[in-house]
């Protein structure tokens, strides 16, 4: 994207101030997906900070067509890296403080949403890897297949027939969860 890179005359400190603005939700939602089940915001926001370190340090050498792409597979790299680290220590983070519930909401619709959400995450994880990376990078962040092959190493048509074969995959064992399409 031409517009990442402007305005060209500004100095550096207001073209970084540029892309944190304009990325830091996109790596913080990235990050935190990654490791919402072992971390705190915090974990998360000190993750988002590595991340926007990296690409400082790295600026002047990312081509300025790789800028976005290049954000993105650091986020994912740093949310992996977060996600081991976090794993690894003893205890468990501390509960995050439960939000008010307000009235008129359908508790048991959220419910059911939320927990078939995280059987198919489960599913698409049980996939191993590239496969769950191909489908959670085109299915929830809509990523191209090229971009994807960018950040697992292969080859755009390499990922699309992965993802195929990972959606026919995936079908079975979300059927055998008892969970069915349309």
């Amino acid at each position: 994207m031409d517009h990442d890179r402007e305005p060209l005359t500004a100095s550096q400190d207001e073209i970084f101030r540029e892309l944190f603005t304009r990325y830091s939700s996109y790596v913080y939602t990235i990050v935190w997906n990654r490791i919402r089940h072992v971390g705190t915001h915090e974990d998360a926001e000190e993750a988002v900070s590595d991340v926007f370190a990296d690409l400082f340090r790295n600026y002047d050498s990312i081509g300025e067509d790789k800028l976005e792409s290049y954000i993105r597979t650091l986020a994912i790299r740093t949310g992996i890296d977060a996600y081991r680290r976090l794993s690894a220590r003893k205890e468990a983070p501390p509960a995050e403080p439960l939000p008010e519930i307000a009235s008129g909401e359908d508790i048991e619709q959220d419910h059911e949403e939320a927990a078939l959400r995280k059987q198919l995450l489960a599913c698409i994880r049980s996939l191993g890897e590239p496969d769950a990376s191909i489908v959670i990078g085109k299915y929830f962040y809509g990523c191209t297949a090229k971009e994807i092959g960018e950040q697992v190493g292969l080859h755009p048509i390499a990922v699309r027939t992965r993802l195929s074969r990972a959606r026919a995959k995936l079908r079975k064992l979300l059927a055998g969860e008892g969970i069915t399409f349309r």
